[in-house]
Protein backbone atom coordinates (compact mmCIF):
# COMPACT_ATOMS: atom_id res chain seq x y z
CA UNK A 1 0.00 0.00 0.00
CA UNK A 2 1.37 3.32 -0.13
CA UNK A 3 0.33 6.97 -1.33
CA UNK A 4 3.94 7.64 -3.35
CA UNK A 5 3.37 8.11 -6.89
CA UNK A 6 5.06 5.46 -8.63
CA UNK A 7 6.25 2.18 -6.78
CA UNK A 8 7.16 -1.82 -7.85
CA UNK A 9 5.65 -4.27 -5.02
CA UNK A 10 7.89 -6.65 -3.63
CA UNK A 11 8.25 -10.48 -5.69
CA UNK A 12 5.40 -12.28 -4.62
CA UNK A 13 5.20 -15.89 -5.94
CA UNK A 14 1.72 -17.56 -7.26
CA UNK A 15 0.16 -20.97 -8.78
CA UNK A 16 -1.34 -20.89 -11.84
CA UNK A 17 -4.59 -19.15 -10.24
CA UNK A 18 -4.50 -16.13 -8.04
CA UNK A 19 -6.43 -12.94 -7.16
CA UNK A 20 -5.33 -9.16 -7.08
CA UNK A 21 -7.58 -7.12 -4.92
CA UNK A 22 -7.13 -3.00 -5.18
CA UNK A 23 -8.60 -0.24 -2.94
CA UNK A 24 -8.14 3.55 -4.35
CA UNK A 25 -8.90 6.67 -1.79
CA UNK A 26 -8.50 9.87 -3.28
CA UNK A 27 -9.82 11.77 -0.49
CA UNK A 28 -6.48 13.22 0.50
CA UNK A 29 -6.29 15.25 -2.67
CA UNK A 30 -10.79 15.91 -2.81
CA UNK A 31 -10.52 15.30 -6.61
CA UNK A 32 -10.56 12.08 -8.71
CA UNK A 33 -7.61 10.24 -9.06
CA UNK A 34 -5.73 7.53 -11.04
CA UNK A 35 -4.92 3.75 -10.31
CA UNK A 36 -2.30 2.49 -12.77
CA UNK A 37 -0.95 -1.47 -11.98
CA UNK A 38 0.47 -3.29 -14.34
CA UNK A 39 2.05 -6.89 -13.85
CA UNK A 40 5.97 -7.89 -14.90
CA UNK A 41 8.11 -11.02 -14.40
CA UNK A 42 10.12 -10.83 -11.14
CA UNK A 43 13.77 -10.35 -12.22
CA UNK A 44 12.83 -8.48 -15.72
CA UNK A 45 11.05 -5.28 -17.21
CA UNK A 46 9.06 -7.81 -19.19
CA UNK A 47 5.17 -6.99 -19.07
CA UNK A 48 3.58 -9.82 -17.89
CA UNK A 49 0.47 -10.22 -20.74
CA UNK A 50 -1.45 -13.37 -18.78
CA UNK A 51 -1.38 -11.11 -15.54
CA UNK A 52 -3.53 -8.61 -14.67
CA UNK A 53 -3.57 -4.34 -15.37
CA UNK A 54 -5.36 -1.62 -14.10
CA UNK A 55 -6.27 1.92 -15.55
CA UNK A 56 -8.91 3.27 -13.09
CA UNK A 57 -9.79 6.96 -12.46
CA UNK A 58 -12.34 7.27 -9.15
CA UNK A 59 -12.55 9.31 -6.09
CA UNK A 60 -13.17 6.16 -4.17
CA UNK A 61 -13.07 2.15 -5.26
CA UNK A 62 -12.39 -1.00 -4.77
CA UNK A 63 -12.55 -4.42 -6.52
CA UNK A 64 -11.25 -7.38 -7.72
CA UNK A 65 -9.36 -9.19 -10.46
CA UNK A 66 -9.19 -12.66 -11.04
CA UNK A 67 -6.17 -14.70 -13.23
CA UNK A 68 -6.31 -17.84 -14.49
CA UNK A 69 -2.86 -19.82 -15.81
CA UNK A 70 -0.09 -17.70 -15.01
CA UNK A 71 1.54 -19.12 -12.21
CA UNK A 72 5.16 -17.84 -11.32
CA UNK A 73 7.03 -15.34 -9.66
CA UNK A 74 5.22 -11.70 -10.34
CA UNK A 75 5.80 -7.61 -8.67
CA UNK A 76 3.65 -4.77 -9.37
CA UNK A 77 4.14 -1.65 -10.73
CA UNK A 78 2.13 0.77 -9.50
CA UNK A 79 1.40 4.55 -10.38
CA UNK A 80 -1.39 6.65 -8.15
CA UNK A 81 -0.98 10.24 -6.70
CA UNK A 82 -3.73 9.05 -4.43
CA UNK A 83 -3.83 6.23 -1.40
CA UNK A 84 -3.69 2.79 -2.76
CA UNK A 85 -3.78 -0.51 -1.99
CA UNK A 86 -2.78 -3.88 -2.99
CA UNK A 87 -3.60 -7.70 -2.11
CA UNK A 88 -2.74 -10.94 -3.83
CA UNK A 89 -4.45 -13.76 -2.72
CA UNK A 90 -3.29 -17.42 -3.69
Amino acid sequence: SGDQPSRTTLPFTTGSDWILEYHLDCQSIGNQGQLIVTTEHAGSDAADSAGPSLDITSFKTWGTRSVAGDPGTHVLSVDSECYWRIGIYK
